[in-house]
């Protein structure tokens, strides 16, 4: 059965070719010698891999075909009206970068409509300006790079080099990079930006590329397509239909969900013995490794029970439907302790946990975080429960204490987190990172402020989001305290704020003579679960 790698492409896939290039690439892999796909070799082209295939009558999809072991593999470039598709195979070149191995596409002239341009070639960009932008700084001349040093020590295609040093403005510096190989569009970029050289290198995976003589050209193409900043536009299809018919059903949906910065394909793949945080800014693609994380977690040790969770319903749901479009034949969970991927928000989670808690987990529980064995919690507190709680009491405290903000993230900061239970504990219960000093007179105040709110929960059974997310770590708290860790499941979870100033994290420094706190859940954890946390503290291990 013929192979098929997909080349990502850096336009929209034509909404109206979508079906019959996937039944092309379908009748492709089963038998490449169909007659109806009329895959033919170009008269003198100056490759002579490269075939054309017929999508339609106006279409052909263009496609280099390696045979490196007797199997065909064939290379899914585009597909174009049949003039320019032509044009695009006789002028193209599939080859590996001679410095560092990567494997390019390389062409003299620019396609016009259709599949959009090839994602990997090397075309002409736009020609310089005469005049520079104003304020523009081009970094890889601050920085001293010559064209032809980025060409011998990192394989930049010359032309490429020349027009990103010569770039005046940022207009034509990006028309340069989005024109070019994308590894090195990226390389291009984190080096005008100051990212050093050895850096870039490190990131992308390049290093010397050692010509293997013994070898054919094919092997060496098909070794090349491995190499890390390969993957980053070369997806390997494989033999699942599926896998196929979602990659051109969903277009560019992401170019993401198959290919990966070689910065990121490490932290989702590469084996740890425990725990990891990984942080960057908006965009920077946190929730893509996750999603990555999670199916590579799941494929390893199949039935593995992974958890992906976030803050939101929203973003979970979200979260979920990615998932699926990643890998549609990934085992996903709606439960806890059910093989597969559990994808949800933390609330969620944490009900789950603590409706299911056994009856002495439940008042070991209660016990710990509210000083109440019986108390129930059938019901969410409402949003107005800390200006009720202030307003009932007489406390003397200034409004700038005596608001909702403060009130809860007093609670949840110091009280859920320390386990406080009575007026004496919240007097010694440390405070730091709160930033706002109460000397003793003021947290007896506060304290009759939470008095109050608990006193009101407990008769109208309600309790908070947060308290029953610190109920559902105690009970496991309690059930592993007992020896019991039938729970055994890795986590991962994304979020969109920053959690706040004071609190730590699961993820950091272990120690079995103190709790560690939670910066999602913002409560206190120890013993297993603390050890080998994702940031998911209600004890997946």
């Amino acid at each position: 059965m013929p192979l098929v790698t997909w080349m990502k492409s850096k336009s929209k896939l034509d909404g109206s070719l979508k079906s019959k290039i996937y039944n092309f690439l379908e009748k492709l892999q089963e038998d490449d010698t169909a007659p109806g796909l009329h895959i033919e070799p170009m008269h003198k082209p100056k490759d002579p891999r490269v075939r054309t295939g017929r999508v339609d009558l106006n279409y052909r999809a263009v496609l280099y075909r390696l045979n490196p072991a007797g199997e065909p593999h064939y290379i899914y470039i585009g597909a174009w009206p049949h003039d320019q598709a032509i044009e695009i195979a006789r002028s193209s070149v599939l080859q590996v970068n001679p410095v560092n191995g990567v494997l390019e596409l390389i062409k003299d002239s620019e396609p016009g409509t259709g599949d959009g341009e090839p994602g990997g070639t090397t075309v002409v960009p736009p020609p310089v300006s005469p005049d520079p932008e104003p304020g523009f700084v081009n970094g890889l001349v601050s920085a001293g790079y010559t064209p032809e040093y980025l060409v011998e020590d990192l394989g930049i295609d010359a032309e490429v080099a020349r027009r990103a040093i010569a770039a005046r403005s940022l207009k034509e510096f990006s028309a340069v990079v989005d024109n070019a190989p994308e590894w090195q569009g990226i390389a291009l970029i984190d080096l005008e930006a100051g990212k050093s050289l050895a850096d870039v290198k490190e990131e992308l995976g390049l290093g010397k590329y050692e010509d293997d003589e013994t070898k054919s050209d094919d092997e060496k193409i098909r070794e090349a397509l491995e190499h890390p900043a390969s993957k980053i536009q070369f997806a390997f299809i494989g033999e699942n239909p599926q896998e196929l018919k979602n990659i051109i059903e969903f277009g560019d949906f992401e170019a993401w969900r198959t290919f990966l910065h070689p910065e990121q394909r490490q932290y989702a793949e590469k084996n740890r013995n425990g725990s990891f945080r990984l942080s960057g800014g908006a965009g920077t693609g946190k929730t893509v490794v996750a999603l990555h994380r999670a199916k590579v977690l799941a494929d390893a040790k199949p039935p593995t029970r992974v958890v992906l969770t976030t803050y939101t319903t929203t973003l979970a749901e979200s979260l979920a439907t990615n998932m699926a479009k990643l890998d549609p034949a990934l085992a996903m969970s709606t439960k806890l302790g059910q093989p597969g991927v559990c994808v949800a928000g933390i609330d969620s989670l944490a009900f789950q946990i603590w409706s299911a808690a056994a009856v002495d987990e439940r008042s070991a529980a209660l016990n710990l975080v509210f000083g109440n064995g019986d108390q129930q919690t059938s019901k969410r507190t409402d949003k107005d429960a800390w200006d009720f709680a202030a307003d009932s009491v007489d406390h003397g405290l200034e409004p700038t204490l005596a608001n909702p903000t403060f009130l809860e993230q007093e609670y949840l900061s110091v009280v859920l987190a320390n386990g406080v239970t009575t007026k004496d504990e919240y007097l010694k219960a440390s405070r730091a990172g709160r930033g706002t000093a109460l000397n003793r007179p003021k947290r007896i105040a506060v304290w009759r402020i939470v008095e109050a709110y608990r006193r009101s929960n407990r008769m109208e059974d309600k309790a908070s989001y947060a308290e029953i997310a610190a109920l559902a770590a105690a009970a496991l708290n309690h059930r592993a305290s007992n020896g019991d860790r039938a729970l055994r499941i890795t986590s991962l979870w994304t979020r969109r704020r920053t959690s706040t100033q004071g609190i730590g994290c699961c993820c950091g420094p272990w120690s079995p003579k103190a709790p560690t706190t939670c910066s999602l859940l913002r409560i206190p954890i120890s013993g297993c679960m603390a050890r080998r946390c994702h940031c998911l503290a209600l004890a997946f291990t």
